[in-house]
């Protein structure tokens, strides 16, 4: 290969590698999360409820609920839930939205919603903690929040 080839297709891949910078940045700066409602949080789960930390929630044997909380991937810290009885709750659920942020999503860092699925087994009455756990091998706890969960039957 000559020498002004070799230039021209440096040329070409630096002016490509520029074009797909600029395009990165123009999308990225257009694509601000949007909100989302807690009606659009239960859209995957139509009959679930959100729970709310700063109450005792009632809900029904049977029923989904949903915990949602701002969580940013790019730090080591992640949101954790500790059920006190498995036999009245189970987490069967959970997935990561970075397209969108939770409009009532409290703690945590902004970048991303994290939603976490629960169906209520049995009735009673138990607790979800959330924990706010860094990812290293001693796992260290920072922040929780705890939800009350009553379970009636249906």
């Amino acid at each position: 290969m000559s020498k002004k080839t070799l230039k021209f297709a440096l040329a070409m891949m630096a002016v490509f590698c520029l074009v797909m910078f600029v395009t990165a940045c123009t999308y990225m700066k257009d694509k601000d999360p949007e909100r989302l409602s807690d009606s659009e949080l239960s859209l995957k789960y139509p009959n679930s409820v959100k729970m709310d930390p700063d109450s005792v929630n009632h809900i029904k044997v049977g029923q989904i609920i949903f915990i949602s909380l701002a969580e940013n991937q790019s730090i080591p810290y992640r949101w954790e839930p500790v059920i006190s009885d498995e036999n009245l709750i189970r987490l069967f659920d959970d997935e990561i939205n970075s397209d969108k942020v939770d409009e009532n999503a409290g703690e945590g860092a902004p970048g991303a919603v994290h939603i976490f699925y629960f169906e209520a087994l049995n009735a009673g009455e138990g607790s979800i903690d959330m924990e706010w756990i860094f990812l290293s091998d001693s796992r260290s706890e920072g922040d929780a929040l705890s939800y009350t969960i009553v379970i009636e039957d249906s």
